[in-house]
């Protein structure tokens, strides 16, 4: 098994692998696409707020308020139920709807810092 894996380090395709160096064209095309902003189409961690995201989201911060964590306890307080930390707001997402990429954005992108 040794052999195997130093015969493949020698193989003219592992070469051309790990031959790959940045180039200035690299840099350049990668700053011809500085400020293009394209909508997240992947599914996030968290998509809804529910009960258990938040009592999960809470613990994972550190931050076991009885007004994230308790349903017992948050029905009891003015809100009636359990509400999200406001740091949990800004990573809540889902996959957005956008304009298509243009191509000449999608050229740019191939292969780029392989």
């Amino acid at each position: 098994m040794a052999n195997a894996k130093a015969d493949i380090k020698q193989s003219d395709e592992w070469q051309k692998a790990v031959a790959y160096e940045i180039t200035d064209a690299d840099i350049e095309r990668q700053r011809k696409l500085l400020g293009f902003d394209q909508a997240a189409k992947t599914r996030e961690y968290i998509t809804v707020a529910t009960e258990d995201n938040i009592r999960n989201f809470a613990h994972g911060i550190g931050d076991d308020k009885p007004l994230y964590t308790d349903p017992g306890y948050a029905k009891k307080t003015r809100w009636g139920s359990v509400i999200a930390p406001g740091m949990m707001a800004g990573i809540i997402n889902k996959p957005m709807l956008g304009d298509p990429v243009p191509d000449e954005i999608k050229a740019l992108r191939k292969s780029l810092f392989k």
